[in-house]
């Protein structure tokens, strides 16, 4: 089954997934042209398995294309952890015009930029060593200010995405519910899982959770109660489970 690896899936049954590295064209759309840059933190170095890993997921529904973009590094210097993921979404018409860009600015926070012309362009930079992303105008001095960044491209496999979601540490790959389906209703806010609580309708945004067969789980304490906010990686089904005291 498309999107599906060892029962977990990967992404929407009705999406299409595809490895076209055609449709990127060097990330020059018709209507839009972004550079990727650096400052302050270096290239991924794919000998130790770093890439800008990439999938295309189109939506039959709305007729949209998502190329997702996935920035790996082996380990982030502050807060220093294992692994270090950032994506960033563009998202094309049936045109192949970009409709919208939503990067992560920072801890999986999410930001979104829409051209305002027929042909925009912008410098999106990795910066640091938290290797968050920064949206830059095109200008002679933003140039200077930065460096290229090279990388060299990877499939996003659904093998991939499997083994990343699976790390039984803090190195899990946190973006789970964006990627599955990246035009979920709070893709512009967060690229974390959103959980709410069912007393105050509290929302808790998700980093690390426990691997429990199928389920990523983790406990939480709200209005005085315990529950433990679940997670099927096989239908992406989420809930919050009363826990007895």
């Amino acid at each position: 089954m498309i999107g599906m690896t060892r029962s977990y899936s990967v992404a929407k049954q009705d999406y299409e997934i595809s490895h076209d590295r055609k449709a990127i064209s060097d990330l020059n759309f018709p209507n839009f042209k972004l550079y990727l840059r650096r400052a302050l933190c270096g290239n991924p170095n794919p000998n130790s398995g770093e890439f800008l890993f990439f999938r295309i997921l189109k939506n039959p529904h709305l007729g949209e294309t998502c190329i997702q973009f996935l920035l790996f590094y082996n380990f982030q210097k502050f807060p220093p952890h294992k692994h270090d993921y950032h994506a960033f979404f563009v998202f094309l018409d049936e045109k192949d015009h970009v409709k919208y860009l939503i990067y992560d600015k920072g801890h999986h926070w999410s930001q979104v930029f829409e051209p305002r012309s027929k042909r925009d362009e912008i410098i999106l930079a990795v910066v640091a060593w938290d290797h968050h992303y920064m949206r830059l105008p095109v200008k002679k001095k933003y140039f200077w200010l930065t460096r290229p960044l090279k990388f060299q491209l990877k499939e996003l496999t659904a093998k991939q995405i499997f083994r990343f979601w699976t790390i039984d540490s803090m190195a899990q790959l946190k973006i789970r519910s964006k990627l599955f389906d990246p035009w979920d209703l709070d893709m512009k806010m967060t690229f974390r899982d959103v959980f709410i609580c069912p007393s105050c309708q509290k929302r808790y945004l998700m980093d690390y959770m426990n691997l429990n067969g199928r389920k990523l789980e983790k406990k939480l304490h709200c209005c005085g109660r315990s529950y433990m906010a679940m997670l099927d990686l096989e239908t992406h089904s989420q809930d919050m489970v009363l826990l007895k005291e």
